[in-house]
């Protein structure tokens, strides 16, 4: 086989699907929100999105609207016809903003969206913004862009004159999202959490919120940060608003430490940025450290994994945790210490090749159940649905964690294999 050959071969997917796209993630950020996301692309990509990635798009009103460009209107452009369709629609929905973002063709089409949303706004009245999307990125970092914008516009409107105190320590969730986490079930066991620990819910981005609630939330005392995408919201909100953050997951282990650390934090001064930036290395192992200061990742001793050493000392078999890299992390960690298993964690996307090669001597796997098929038949497999993977074909099987009742299931299932 050829370079070439060979290199296509390791770009494909035989066996997995892609994940949902970075419009897709632009979208399920915003969804709550009240306004109006148009992705301007050929029909198509808004019934994909809808119908495989959005559980809540049966029982909750929102304003997703597709451009349905044609041939016709990539090669000719026609902005004409996008502006007065998008007008038209704003007149008559009255959303709170309106979002519009490009997939590949207006992409590569160079279509200019900064200029037409100026336009949009000019004609309507309504704040309009356009952010970097292309649908060949996951979902991450359309929900980067899309929270990151949404600090931009808290920070703007903050001022620490107006900010109010409050005798419990204010959390702001960041990075809830359906594709990351249960819908119907990650908001309240949060909830949970917070008022078991004498914290309170400042507002939750995005999931089961509101703009008003959103806008409210520079009032927060510290940040607790989901998910990697959630990541630059976070540091935005630090440095304009003066909100610290901490990275971590409240897994039932976990969760006492946690809620210490949240109520420490806020009397702290907002920790310095970090030294190093996030390093998620996609196609390796998930580090154990990659924050920099430490008093952001808890809890603060991480326990020595196979993952830290050369692949020669490795044992013969290996556990291995598949999925969105903050919470695999402390899914892993969680798991070591209540079994003292340890597992390595592997952060999509893959080549296929090579992660067929590094499941090879796998033990355990812990992954969505698209990855069952990747995995030898001598592994145990443990399936962990994930949306922005599987989309809706897993969803009754789908976990929160987050929930005791949940995670004490999830170790019986575990216990025979361990």
């Amino acid at each position: 086989m050829n370079i070439t050959k060979t290199a296509a071969r390791e770009q494909s997917a035989a066996l997995l699907p892609t994940y949902s796209a970075d419009t897709f993630g632009v979208c399920s950020a915003l969804f709550e929100l009240g306004g109006m996301i148009v992705i301007h692309d050929p029909s198509g990509c808004n019934s994909t999105y809808t119908t495989h990635d959005e559980p809540r798009w049966y029982d909750h009103d929102s304003l997703i609207f597709i451009s349905a460009m044609t041939e016709y209107d990539a090669i000719l452009g026609r902005d004409d016809k996008l502006l007065h369709d998008i007008e038209d629609a704003a007149r008559e929905f009255h959303p709170n903003f309106i979002c519009v973002i490009p997939s590949q063709i207006a992409h590569l089409i160079a279509t200019d969206l900064s200029a037409l949303c100026r336009i949009l706004e000019r004609d309507t009245s309504i704040p309009a913004f356009t952010l970097p999307t292309n649908s060949m990125h996951p979902y991450d970092q359309g929900i980067a862009y899309a929270l990151a914008h949404l600090a931009h516009h808290v920070a703007k409107n903050f001022s620490p004159n107006k900010k109010t105190r409050s005798p419990r320590p204010r959390v702001n969730l960041l990075g809830l999202t359906p594709l990351d986490f249960h819908f119907q079930k990650a908001l309240p066991s949060l909830k949970t959490f917070l008022a078991s620990h004498d914290l309170d819910l400042a507002a939750s981005w995005t999931l089961g919120t509101s703009i008003e609630e959103l806008e409210s939330s520079a009032n927060a005392d510290v940040n607790l940060v989901l998910t990697q995408s959630a990541l630059p919201a976070a540091k935005i909100l630090e440095e304009q608003c003066g909100i610290p953050y901490i990275v971590a997951i409240p897994y039932p282990p976990l969760a006492d430490e946690i809620a210490n650390a949240l109520q420490s934090t806020r009397t702290q001064k907002s920790f310095q940025s970090a030294s190093t930036d996030c390093n998620f290395g996609r196609l390796g192992r998930f580090p154990w450290k990659f924050l920099g200061p430490q008093d952001r990742l808890f809890p603060r001793e991480m326990p020595q994994s196979p993952a830290t050493t050369p692949p020669s000392s490795r044992a013969s078999t290996q556990n291995y945790i598949i999925g969105e890299p903050l919470s695999s992390f402390y899914l892993a960690k969680s798991l070591f210490q209540t079994t003292h298993a340890s597992f390595d964690v592997l952060t999509p996307p893959f080549s296929e090749p090579d992660l067929i090669a590094t499941l090879k001597t796998a033990h355990l796997v812990l992954a969505d159940p698209l990855y069952e098929a990747l995995t030898p038949r001598a592994a145990h497999f443990l399936p962990i649905p994930h949306r922005a993977c599987s989309g809706r074909t897993y969803e009754k099987q789908e976990r929160n964690l987050l929930d005791p009742v949940e995670w004490a299931a999830l170790l019986s299932e575990m216990k025979p294999y361990l």
